[in-house]
């Protein structure tokens, strides 16, 4: 082989570098896994996970007035760019009734003193229409919210919350059941 051709090679077909390869700017060698640290002006392309945050929780005797009440399952999120999206998964295990009544649950968010309902994602869980009792394997949601909050110092709280018709007794995370919630932010 010439000269110029042994110096040209640098790797194989498959991108694969050859074990002679040198950089000019301190590059000695590349490792088979190389740690990399990105600098604070690293872009992501859109659709990009950058941060997830997951948390489990729950209680389980609920109140039964009709009125809506936490849940005590929740996450927070402080988003690294204002215009990132947010994908919020939950899941709220064995829900049960007993009597004439049904469980209503709630995804929310809550930025600084501002309370959004984003979506009422059970109806008539357990639902029974006598005192036998219905036990549920469980409830969730999939939700992308654009919560737009004003700086990135904002922490963004998501919670679920509960309505129980009035008179029955209900729970979630029946029989030891935990509920969980996972925040992912996204590059949009």
């Amino acid at each position: 082989m010439s000269r110029a051709r042994d110096n040209a090679d640098l790797g194989d077909s498959y991108g694969v570098l050859g074990a002679g390869v040198t950089g000019g700017s301190g590059l000695t060698a590349l490792a088979s896994n190389p740690t990399v640290t990105l600098g604070s002006n690293a872009t992501f392309p859109t659709g990009h996970v950058v941060k997830v945050v997951s948390r489990t929780g729950g209680q389980d005797n609920l109140t039964s007035d009709a009125s809506w009440h936490d849940t005590n399952l929740y996450a927070e999120i402080t988003l690294s760019n204002v215009n990132n999206e947010v994908l919020i998964m939950v899941m709220h295990p064995g829900l049960f009734v007993t009597g004439s009544g049904a469980i209503k649950l709630r995804l929310n968010s809550l930025i600084g003193s501002t309370t959004t309902n984003l979506s009422q994602f059970e109806g008539e869980g357990a639902y029974t229409g006598d005192a036998s009792g219905a036990i549920v394997g469980a409830s969730g949601i999939n939700y992308v919210d654009t919560p737009n909050p004003a700086t990135t110092s904002t922490n963004i709280k998501y919670f679920t919350d509960y309505n129980v018709t009035s008179g029955v007794t209900a729970s979630l995370q029946r029989s030891s059941g935990t509920g969980s919630i996972v925040l992912m932010e996204i590059v949009k």
